[in-house]
């Protein structure tokens, strides 16, 4: 039986915005150059043929080839990732605290909580930190496969175990919450959808992906919770029923645990980003066409006189011919602009709208920096306790998978998100932020040692520090245009 679903509205308001924070994020080149970002020229309209791709050897007008070389020039200056970092630093700087309940549950799986090998303290760092201040909303499910052991030692040896996933926004295409009294913003039944790769005879099958979703779901009469998986067909754009109906033993709400009512903390700086990228695109496209002087010669000119202008120090022109000099473009204003863009951004970042310009030579006093701070340390607090809510949920979920239903429904362990956040330690990111921006990205060896030294004092494990630190190694220098706001 072929079904046809549905998105839910907020879902097909929100996802143009969720891909646009999504790739402004990752700093892909190819998906960046798409007009969606890199705005359009008005000479990139133009559709007169003017000669031919030869890359592709395919006749392209004269619009075509200068957004080809235009984009193959523009380069993405990356604001928008350490952004969203130094909010993460800033909420999640400090350990976190895991109760003895927590830590017996869990075991060593507070090592590997996704399966992945993720360290429980990195999940929330990470995926779920990053889905909170990016995408404004962050969705954490808690699944197991079957477990088929009869006993706690079965158990052990079989090697079950449940695990933890984000499930991405752009994945989560419909919902319902209810508004039963009780059960008030609790979910009756969500759909997402993945993609899996299908399995091959042999090494010379072509991979093939199939598209599934599957359907979370509550009885409302019974309080049973289940779920179904669906296959798509996609010339019919339908979806077909692989998996009926299997029950969840133990749960009574779904094993879902969502900070939905947030509101993503990127959407000014977005704005921001793009402004950014195209004027350093027009910067880079300027540099490239009029930023070399250029001489133009009036007049009847024979082949020795091409010849000696071409060839030769000292040429000799007709007697009325007229030499023309046109000087480079000025490119200080797009400059100024590129400042005064990422000053505006780092003021809506880090709500710095009463701070000095970046460009100062004067530092705030203490006083002024706690003021500044105050509105987004109080931010940042209350992102703390909804993040540390959708945690402790989880790890509920989590437990009645791994010690089952009647222990699990007694679990009561948590772990606790410091919200010890002072202005200090907001002026200390902002200022790593800054570095980041400015001198440290243009001295390969500072850039380098400074990544180091930031990696060391995170508390990642020694196998995970060494990865770093040879991945920082093999890094190039990012080059960027001096800046400054004609301060």
């Amino acid at each position: 039986m072929s079904i046809k679903f549905h998105c839910h509205p907020e879902y097909e308001n929100h996802e143009s915005a969720w891909e646009m924070y999504r790739d402004l994020f990752e700093g892909e080149h190819k998906k960046l150059i798409s007009p969606k970002y890199l705005w359009p020229h008005e000479l990139e309209y133009s559709n007169q043929v003017n000669s031919t791709d030869p890359a592709s050897q395919v006749s392209e007008t004269v619009g075509s080839k200068i957004r080809r070389v235009r984009a193959q020039r523009s380069r993405y200056f990356n604001l928008f990732e350490p952004v969203v970092s130094t909010w993460v630093s800033m909420a999640l700087g400090k350990p976190m605290q895991v109760d003895q309940e927590t830590a017996e549950m869990l075991g060593t799986d507070i090592d590997d909580i996704d399966g992945k090998g993720t360290s429980l303290a990195n999940f929330i760092m990470g995926p779920l930190a990053i889905s909170y201040f990016r995408d404004g909303k962050a969705i954490v499910l808690v699944d197991a496969p079957e477990n088929t052991a009869t006993s706690a030692a079965e158990q052990a040896a079989l090697g079950f175990r449940p695990y933890m996933e984000i499930i991405d926004v752009l994945d989560l295409k419909d919902w319902q919450v209810s508004s039963r009294q009780g059960r008030v913003g609790k979910m009756d039944w969500l759909r997402y959808e993945y993609e899996v790769i299908a399995p091959r005879t042999s090494a010379m099958d072509e991979p093939e992906e199939k598209e599934y979703c599957r359907i979370l779901w509550r009885d409302e009469a019974t309080g049973e919770i289940g779920v179904e998986v669906y296959l798509e067909n996609e010339e019919a754009e339908t979806w077909e029923l692989v998996q009926p109906s299997t029950p969840l033993v133990g749960f009574t709400e779904l094993p879902v645990a969502i900070a939905h009512n947030n509101v993503s903390w990127v959407k000014d700086v977005a704005e921001l980003q793009l402004v950014l990228f195209n004027l350093m695109s027009a910067h880079y496209n300027l540099l490239n066409t009029q930023a070399f002087q250029r001489v133009f010669v009036s007049g009847e000119l024979q082949d020795k006189h091409l010849i000696s202008i071409s060839e030769y120090a000292v040429s000799v022109l007709p007697q009325d011919a007229k030499p023309f000099v046109i000087e480079p473009t000025d490119t200080e204003s797009l400059v100024k602009a590129i400042g005064a863009t990422m000053d505006q951004l780092y003021r809506v970042a880090f709500n710095r709208t009463r701070g000095v310009a970046m460009d100062s030579r004067e530092a705030p006093g203490a006083s002024t920096l706690r003021e500044m701070s105050t509105e987004l340390i109080s931010l940042l607090i209350q992102a703390v306790g909804e993040l540390e809510g959708v945690i402790n949920q989880a790890l509920k979920h989590y437990a009645i998978f791994k010690l089952g239903p009647e222990r699990g429904a007694q679990f009561n362990g948590r772990v606790t998100l410091s919200r010890d956040i002072t202005a200090e330690d907001i002026g200390l990111q902002i200022q790593m932020f800054l570095a980041y921006r400015d001198e440290i990205r243009n001295v390969e060896s500072w850039h380098k040692a400074h990544l180091k030294k930031v990696a060391v004092s995170m508390g990642y494990n020694n196998d995970e520090r060494l990865d770093i630190i040879s991945e920082i190694d093999g890094l190039a220098a990012t080059e960027v245009p001096v800046v400054s706001n004609g301060g």
